[in-house]
């Protein structure tokens, strides 16, 4: 019997805590009733009905409530869970603790939804009504104030709209749940506008309450992928399923998987209308809407005393221990400064005494540091004029090694570098007696007045023949003038003027205007050579020009010959039919054509003769290089011809443009076509290619010929070497050079099969 009364202890104390085991557990599921009571209960009513089902051991109820009642059933802790919309449920979360389990999923459209928005419309009729800002002044059909999707996703709209509705609190008209009632004011004019959530106008529209074309949306947001619903404003999270902060959290998970669980075709998601439940979203979105408009938990309020030391106690705290030792640390310091005012008086004794001492010391120092800033300052400006120098002999340098510069630029180069280095403002080159300008600062030149240009002109012509001595003189404005002789090498001399000079002459800066003088003059005896060798070279051209075609001469009167010889014949036929009174205007008319067509021929052969044999300045211009070929092919036919060599042009039907001395590039084409011929058998065969590479021009002339040794190709474009017994040597040496002034390239290869050579020369814009 002693054994067994701690068990009969124990079960009756199981049975008085533990009220499972003897009656069911009942929870309640408090839902906000925005279409009222009655609605709300039979909607959510299945819902409660298949949790008690799913939990074994609870029952579950519905509790229908407004906004104002809801907040205070979660105060009280009146309910264990909570259905509200997503503003509320924020402010619940704030104030009272409440954390969301899952969030709705509304079965509207075309497919569920797990956010929604509000709808702003009017009348279509309203012309007077196009946009929120369109509100100002009318009155709006809300659900009240506090109502999140009935009046605050609207108002964050019409808000940023520029339209304060709030300020003028008249113009709300408040109808509450359900929202269908504001629809109607809107349809039947009692109000101007009015706002209602995602899917109550279709609702309406469905059940045929109103008509589909008898309201407008304000502010149409279109559809975007999920939501298909009319919508005013952006997308919020659905109304969430929440726990209150004493609800069990094994209950909540178990409400949560049974939730989850629920299939789309359950009654009790078919009475409420529903998809179905997912898991909880974000809800920041709508904390963002609540903090833009200040409203709770948001709200400006001025803070209390007492709300001042709550929110701030530990600051308040900190900053009491901090005064408190600032006092201590006072009064600490306090007492040693009164020790330590003794000390001062025998340390500014001291300090007098020091004063004095360093200040002797300071006379002595600033005597020596006045004498090492004046040599430092004299080997700054030393430094300055090596750098100086340095700098523009650099300059020198670079313009005397610089590439691919003509001589004129050459000469400006260094006139402008002696304007820069002597702070001077034109230089000009003179030569000639009377002094001519061959070169000028052309960045000053064209902005001298015309006295002073006469001025600098005047200068040139006092200058000492044969000095060589720098001389300065002054202008008539009182400018300074410095003169510098320029000796060359050949008859002609000259003389540098740089006007208006600032820089004071130096030993080192003298040196300097010497050794650029003699650059320059270095500069002109090359420019003279290269010019005589130019005329040379074009005099040399000439001649072979003229030898070459000497060489085809039999050929050529055979070109001649031939049109002339036809041109006679059609004129015998025709006086022929004439005498015999055959005068078909037709055939005589035929007859003199061909005459003019065989004449014209033959002046077409004797002006290129007449172009080729031109002396003169070498010009370049645009022109086809096709037909100049075609053009030599046909000088060179009748030699050709003669020894029955197979002449292929393959040239293509579009004109290739190069920007080039016509005659040298003819002069070209002829030796390298003549040479061809006279290394090609009889009965052999020669073939004309002609191609763009990309933005180079390239021609190949290859013959069949026996080719060349392999020493021959490196002698190939020597002077006066030639594979020939009566050659001079000369022609290849001369195609190169005028391929070289045009920037192109000449070169041969050799096999088996002749000999190939191919001429590279750029392109002209033309081509583009």
């Amino acid at each position: 019997m002693t054994n067994r009364f701690p068990i009969i202890l124990g079960l009756t104390l199981l049975a008085l805590w533990s009220p499972r085991l003897s009656a069911e557990e009942l929870r309640a599921i408090g839902v906000l009733a925005f279409q009222g009571p009655a609605e709300a209960f039979n909607r959510w009513r299945p819902t409660a009905d298949y949790l008690s089902e799913k939990i074994e051991g609870i029952t579950f109820e519905i509790r229908a409530y407004d906004l104002k009642s809801l907040r205070s059933a979660v105060e009280d802790n009146q309910i264990d869970f909570v259905l509200t919309n997503p503003g509320q449920y924020v402010r619940l979360e704030h104030f009272f603790g409440v954390s969301r389990l899952l969030t709705l999923q509304i079965d509207h459209g075309s497919h569920p939804h797990n956010e929604f928005g509000a709808v702003i419309f009017t009348r279509r009729d309203r012309e007077d009504i196009q946009t929120l800002a369109d509100l100002e002044g009318k009155t709006f059909g809300i659900v009240s104030a506090a109502a999140f999707g009935g009046f605050q996703m609207a108002y964050r709209e019409i808000r940023q709209a520029g339209v304060d509705l709030l300020k003028n609190t008249q113009q709300l008209k408040r109808y509450g749940f359900p929202q269908d009632a504001i629809v109607e004011a809107v349809r039947t004019g009692e109000v101007d506008a009015g706002t209602v959530r995602t899917g109550v106008i279709e609702k309406l529209i469905a059940s045929g309450a109103i008509g589909l074309n008898e309201l407008k949306v304000l502010n149409p947001q279109g559809f975007s992928p999920g939501f298909d619903l009319l919508r005013s404003t952006r997308l919020y999270p659905e109304w969430p399923l929440a726990k209150l902060r004493n609800t069990p959290n094994d209950l909540s998970k178990q409400v949560a998987q049974a939730l989850l669980n629920l299939p789309s075709d359950h009654p009790a998601a078919v009475g409420a209308r529903i998809n179905g439940w997912t898991i909880p979203l974000s809800y920041q979105r709508v904390h963002a809407l609540l903090r833009e408009l200040h409203l709770t938990p948001y709200e400006i309020r001025p803070l209390s005393f007492g709300d001042t030391l709550a929110v701030y106690r530990n600051e308040i705290l900190f900053a009491l221990i901090i005064l408190m030792t600032l006092l201590v640390t006072t009064a600490i310091i306090y007492r040693a400064n009164r020790r330590l005012r003794v000390s001062q008086i025998q340390i500014a004794e001291h300090r007098d005494t020091l004063e004095r001492r360093v200040a002797e010391r300071t006379v002595a120092l600033s005597e020596a540091n006045r004498a090492l800033s004046e040599d430092i300052q004299q080997r700054r400006r030393i430094e300055a004029r090596l750098e100086r120098s340095r700098q523009a002999l650099q300059d020198l340098y670079e313009i005397s090694v610089a590439q691919q510069v003509s001589h004129p630029e050459r000469l400006q180069r260094l006139l402008v570098l002696g304007r820069t280095y002597l702070d001077a403002k034109t230089a000009s080159l003179f030569t000639g007696t009377p002094p001519d300008t061959i070169a000028t600062d052309s960045l000053t030149e064209p902005k001298l007045s015309k006295p002073i240009q006469a001025e600098i002109r005047a200068v040139a012509e006092r200058a000492v023949p044969g000095s060589s001595e720098l001389t300065e003189s002054t202008g008539h404005s009182g400018v300074r003038i410095i003169t510098i002789p320029v000796k060359t090498a050949i008859d002609e001399a000259g003389s540098i003027v740089f006007y208006d000079v600032e820089r004071v002459l130096e030993t080192e800066d003298r040196e300097i205007i010497y050794l650029m003088s003699e650059f320059i003059a270095s500069e002109m005896i090359q420019q003279a050579i290269e010019d005589e060798n130019a005329r040379h070279q074009s005099q040399l051209s000439h001649v072979t020009r003229v030898s070459t075609l000497g060489e085809m001469t039999s050929g050529l009167a055979h070109e001649i010959n031939q049109p002339l010889t036809q041109a006679l014949n059609y004129v015998n036929g025709t006086l022929r039919r004439l005498h015999a009174n055959r005068r078909d205007p037709g055939e005589i008319e035929n007859g003199l054509k061909q005459v003019a067509a065989s004449i014209g021929r033959a002046t077409e052969i004797i002006q290129h003769l007449r172009h080729l044999l031109q002396t003169g300045t070498p010009e370049k211009h645009p022109f086809d290089i096709n037909v100049a070929i075609r053009n030599i092919a046909r000088l060179c036919g009748a030699e050709i011809r003669q020894k029955r060599i197979a002449l292929t042009l393959t040239l293509g039907e579009d004109p290739i443009w190069i920007t080039a001395d016509r005659i040298q590039i003819e002069q070209v084409i002829l030796n390298l076509l003549r040479n061809a011929s006279d290394a090609t058998p009889d009965s052999g065969a020669i073939e004309i290619r002609s191609r763009v590479d990309q933005d180079v021009f390239r021609l190949e002339i290859q013959d069949s010929g026996p080719g060349f040794q392999t020493d021959d190709l490196q002698q190939l474009f020597e002077p006066f070497y030639s594979t020939k017994d009566s050659g001079m040597g000369l022609g290849l040496s001369i195609c190169r050079s005028i391929t070289r002034a045009h920037n192109g390239t000449l070169q041969a290869i050799t096999s088996s099969d002749g000999a190939t050579f191919i001429l590279e020369l750029p392109l002209s814009i033309r081509n583009g």
